[in-house]
């Protein structure tokens, strides 16, 4: 009967104490996403290392933890932290799309690829994602995935995007 009472008590201690570092955590995320919004990239580092340390299931300190690794160069840190977010919450397409940019800005254009189509498998209307697709695949030679990714874009008409540009781009592969 005392191990009964002793083992419920270890539970509830257990659980409050979970409580209140995942309390921990959600408010350093909140410091770090305010320090990131101001652009004081280096604070914002401090608080969400600090959150993803007491919580490593904290999706969102995850990601913009990584989003300020990038602000600050740190790419490889960077996709580090966005593959941790989609290790715990996996449909992100703009996680995706995130790792896709500094994959492309460091020309690994097949690891870029492979993130931007995983994007727009999760978000069939993700603009950007196709646009770069698109151009990656144009300047692989993949003329028939490039055409198909612009004329998607098309179809989507989306607002602010430059349909000539893309109609260009489509003629261009002609």
């Amino acid at each position: 009967m005392i191990a009964i009472v002793l083992t419920g008590a270890f539970f509830l201690l257990s659980k409050t104490n979970n409580n209140k570092v995942i309390s921990e955590s959600k408010e350093k995320t909140s410091t770090g996403q305010s320090s990131f919004k101001k652009g004081n990239f280096e604070k914002a580092i401090t608080e969400l290392e600090k959150a993803v340390k007491l919580d490593p299931e904290n999706s969102q300190a995850q990601r913009v933890l990584g989003q300020s690794y990038e602000a600050t160069g740190k790419l490889e840190k960077a996709i580090e932290s966005y593959k941790a977010s989609l290790r715990v919450k996996p449909n992100q397409p703009d996680v995706l799309y995130k790792i896709a940019i500094i994959y492309k800005y460091e020309s690994k254009l097949d690891e870029a690829s492979a993130e931007l189509e995983k994007a727009v498998k999760l978000n069939k209307d993700f603009v950007g994602a196709r646009l770069i697709l698109g151009d990656i695949y144009a300047n692989q030679g993949q003329k028939d995935k490039a055409r198909n990714q612009y004329q998607e874009l098309i179809k989507l008409k989306p607002l602010g995007l430059d349909l000539e540009m893309v109609k260009q781009k489509l003629e261009d592969l002609d």
